[in-house]
């Protein structure tokens, strides 16, 4: 899916769609928004973007709203008239089903699921693993070539039953059958990255929290890295909370990931 080793995955981050809390009644706005997000991650080298209804708060526990989803579907689409990086789709707050059908009708190329193995405590109530459910579906629309990526967390998403990441990654890849896994826990360190991928025959991606002059340990660690608050410019007002993608960290993470490449290959 990734053309690259090590690949760095930007998170374009949607403002309030229909149906959500904060929707504000213009479609061109967030499509504006979304069109020049996605060219700034394009033009600055980074390798597939994840689009998300991060501002859809507060997120539903079960479904996303249908109007949100249409509504996801076009922007995708217009994001693909401004690149060809691979595109995943996640709907939160753990709604794999609509990720799944989202990505079938634009041809994304994976998806990420927020919960798929398991229960846990969050902060929309408790989650419940869909894994039974995406399988079916995922078999009813004949989308196996859509790649599912499963967050795994002890924070984030809370288990319910005493349990360590790496067991959590192990249920994900054997019951849930996820082709790839992403950890989320920001105080994890890369030796924590590289001791949980040990031995997973299953790409290991590690959710990034931290300044981009701090990548380089992470991204050696990991298989590759998400990145979304890293990448964008800092707050100049308290009124700033949604933040736009800063073009200049993205070159700088692009920058320090191609010094790693090289360095694989021995060059």
């Amino acid at each position: 899916m990734f053309e690259k080793p090590k690949p760095l995955v930007g998170v374009l981050q949607l403002l309030p769609l229909p149906g959500s809390v904060g929707w504000k009644g213009r479609i061109d706005q967030v499509i504006a928004r979304a069109e020049q997000e996605a060219t700034a991650m394009a033009t600055g080298g980074l390798d597939a973007l994840l689009v998300e209804n991060t501002w859809d708060m507060p997120y539903p526990a079960d479904r996303m709203d249908m109007a949100g989803a249409v509504a996801m579907g076009l922007i995708i689409r217009r994001i693909m008239h401004f690149t060809n990086l691979p595109i995943g789709i996640n709907v939160l707050r753990n709604d794999p089903e609509t990720a799944l059908a989202i990505a079938m009708n634009v041809g994304a190329k994976f998806i990420r699921v927020p919960l798929l193995t398991g229960a846990a405590l969050s902060e929309t109530g408790i989650l419940e693993g869909r894994y039974a459910q995406l399988a079916v579906y995922r078999q009813k629309l004949m989308a196996d070539n859509i790649a599912v990526y499963a967050d795994i967390s002890l924070g984030k998403a809370m288990p319910l039953l005493p349990v360590t990441l790496k067991t959590l990654a192990q249920q994900a890849l054997s019951i849930g059958q996820a082709d790839g896994l992403i950890l989320t826990d920001s105080n994890l360190s890369p030796a924590d990255i590289q001791e949980v991928s040990h031995g997973l025959d299953a790409p290991v991606l590690f959710d990034f929290p931290h300044d981009v002059e701090h990548l380089s340990p992470y991204l050696e660690a990991a298989d590759g890295l998400i990145l979304s608050n890293a990448m964008k410019k800092s707050s100049v007002t308290m009124q700033d909370l949604k933040p736009t993608v800063d073009l200049t960290k993205v070159e700088e993470a692009t920058a320090s990931a191609e010094i790693i490449r090289n360095q694989l290959v021995g060059v």
